[in-house]
């Protein structure tokens, strides 16, 4: 299997996509689209800053914070994401009050008329560990199993023993990186976290004490040890920033790096253009001649599985095939579209129990294989599939028609 991760910037020729010029990350598996990002070509992103907020209002009602990180800036901070506030000027023995001032990081970019979000919960995060105010999350990533698992729990406790007050826990990566390799890197962003303690307690409101990499970068920064075969732009100032990333922060990656310069645009070369308007697409069709209907609502997403071609027919094992090949587009989709929170699917009827075991069996173990904690709940008494999928970016949808590109 060939893996290639795809860097280009393009214009999207789609009814929901803006006019503008994005930059588009796709994974490439085998010549088949199976991840996508969309994103501004401008440093514009404020994911993951860290900024010195002042606490304006307190909504009571809806059980947040409205604090500002800017003259004319605000974001959100729910209650439940305030608990682990480090003040820099305190104004009451109130646990949190208005003109406080405190450290928030942005967890969300203003989308047209929301407003950005934050948490107190400062989160740095290096190839093998992500470092965290919050001391619960400490340990080591579900996805390493087996004596591996064990191995890093010991590591990772001794530590956690060395940083109590952080919360430190071991990536997907860890699995294939030396003891020495995690130990240096933990205790790098341990400094990098105490320069923006030390650093915020001289600076004023308002101020941007870390900022986090561009979203390109960060993408290969979190990619999975040996995950990508090759990475390949044709952005000669992209190529120049990965290269100059992966020769200075990241000695253990040894993904080639190629420039592509071909009077054959790479977007076409291979069929960005037609993968992304399906997945903006209402309707996928598959090769049996079934299709998927994906629509979105406030509270979920909706998939239908039809049979299209093949509605006259009446076996038990084809529909079962029909409803097999749509889990695998479904899991595919889910991905591509960045689709999070509930998803409710609605497979072709199976009267055989033994075929909805399979179903199900195969269905969550395509889930497991996403990058997002997805999470095959059940299937409910009228033969719904339920799925969450944890919200880490905005949706594909929200990604091309953003306002301000």
């Amino acid at each position: 299997m060939s893996t290639k991760l795809i860097l280009t910037k393009m214009q999207i020729n789609h009814e929901y996509a803006t006019r503008k010029e994005l930059l588009v990350a796709a994974k490439i598996e085998n010549d088949h689209l199976t991840d996508l990002n969309v994103m501004q070509d401008r440093q514009s992103s404020l994911i993951n800053h860290i900024f010195i907020g002042r606490v304006d209002k307190i909504a009571e009602n809806i059980h947040a914070f409205f604090v500002k990180f800017g003259p004319n800036e605000t974001c959100y901070l729910p209650y439940s994401d305030a608990k682990f506030a480090i003040f820099t000027k305190k104004l009451s023995k109130k646990s949190i009050a208005v003109g406080d001032e405190l450290l928030i990081q942005i967890v969300r970019d203003p989308i047209k008329t929301k407003l950005a979000a934050a948490t107190t919960a400062i989160t740095l995060s290096g190839q093998y560990v992500v470092l965290s105010t919050n001391k619960k999350q400490s340990g080591v990533s579900k996805k390493i199993t087996g004596r591996k698992r064990e191995h890093l729990s010991l590591l990772m406790k001794d530590v956690n023993d060395e940083y109590p007050d952080i919360g430190i826990v071991a990536r997907t990566n860890a699995k294939h990186a030396s003891k020495d390799d995690i130990l240096k890197e933990a205790r790098e962003l341990a400094t990098t976290f105490n320069e923006i303690l030390t650093t915020a307690q001289y600076k004023t409101r308002y101020s941007c004490i870390y900022k986090a990499m561009p979203e390109y970068l960060a993408l290969i920064k979190n990619s999975y040890q040996g995950e990508y075969d090759e990475i390949i732009t044709d952005d000669k100032e992209k190529y120049d920033a990965i290269a100059d990333y992966m020769n200075t922060f990241s000695d253990n990656m040894r993904t080639p790096l190629r420039y592509y310069d071909d009077n054959y645009p790479l977007k076409k070369l291979f069929s960005l253009q037609r993968e992304i308007g399906q997945a903006l697409d209402k309707v996928i069709w598959l090769k049996s001649g079934s299709y998927l209907v994906i629509e979105y609502t406030e509270a979920m997403t909706v998939i239908d599985v039809n049979s299209g071609k093949n509605a006259n027919k009446d076996f038990g094992d084809f529909f079962l095939t029909i409803n097999l090949e749509a889990a695998k587009e479904i899991a595919r989709q889910l991905k591509i579209r960045n689709i999070s929170g509930m998803c409710m699917i609605d497979f072709i009827d199976m009267k055989d129990e033994n075929h909805k075991i399979r179903l199900i069996d195969t269905f969550r173990e395509l889930l497991s294989k996403d990058h997002i904690t997805t999470t095959l709940v059940d299937m409910t008494k009228l033969n719904l599939v339920e799925v969450t999928r944890k919200k880490v970016n905005r949706p594909l949808i929200e990604q091309v028609r953003e306002e301000n590109a």
